[in-house]
Parts: C-alpha cells; sequence; structure tokens
C-alpha cells in the first residue's frame, strides 16, 4: 500500500520495500547466528552445497552477517572453522587460545541457512 502525500506541484510516494536479507551471499547463502563473531578459517572449503568455496567468499557472507574475519587465530578470535586439508599453526593456535573449534560441516549446521 503507498502513502502519496502532496508537497507543492510534486507527489511524494512513500512505497514499503522488503529489506534483502541479512548474510545473502554467494550461491544463496546465509549464516544466522554469527553476528558480533570474530570467525578465522583454516583448510580448504566445501561450502554448504559441497561445490566449493573460496574463503573471500565465507568472509563476505560471515562480514554481511554482522561478523569479524580473522586471516590468522588471535587472542579476540571466537570460532575456527576447520576445512578439509586443514594444517599449519591455526588447530594449535585455537587449542591454545581456548577458541571453539568447528568442522566446516558442523559450522554450516549450526549457523547455515
Amino acid at each position: 500500500q503507498d502513502k502519496r502525500q502532496e508537497e507543492g506541484s510534486v507527489t511524494a510516494v512513500a512505497v514499503p520495500v522488503e529489506a534483502a536479507e541479512p548474510g545473502a551471499g554467494a550461491a544463496g547463502s546465509r549464516l544466522r547466528g554469527v553476528a558480533g563473531m570474530t570467525v578465522c578459517v583454516t583448510g580448504v572449503l566445501q561450502g554448504p552445497d559441497g561445490a566449493g568455496m573460496q574463503r573471500s567468499e565465507l568472509q563476505a557472507l560471515l562480514e554481511a552477517a554482522g561478523a569479524v574475519f580473522h586471516s590468522s587465530v588471535k587472542t579476540s578470535t571466537q570460532l575456527l572453522v576447520v576445512g578439509d586439508k586443514a594444517g599449519g599453526r591455526k588447530p594449535q593456535d585455537a587449542a591454545k587460545r581456548g577458541v571453539r573449534v568447528l568442522s566446516e560441516e558442523e559450522f554450516w549446521g549450526l549457523y547455515g541457512n
């Protein structure tokens, strides 16, 4: 339903607009419950549909949903998402700092659409 208001010789029209869903992004994926979290990712990502996902795509989804993306595990990191073939120091650093560690599958199950 639109509302019209006369303003001089111009008619202003207010039309309700449906907001885009927060976190909408790559392949229609959305994240819920991550707003305000600090998240780091390691390993090769499969994405919610198993077709593969670039780390930058997950970063964009996280940031669109209100999370902060870290490229390394820091004291303020709250969650480490571990994809396939993860190696290196991130899992060790997460364990030392008491950071919650989830497999990518667990992550999508808890926070995916």
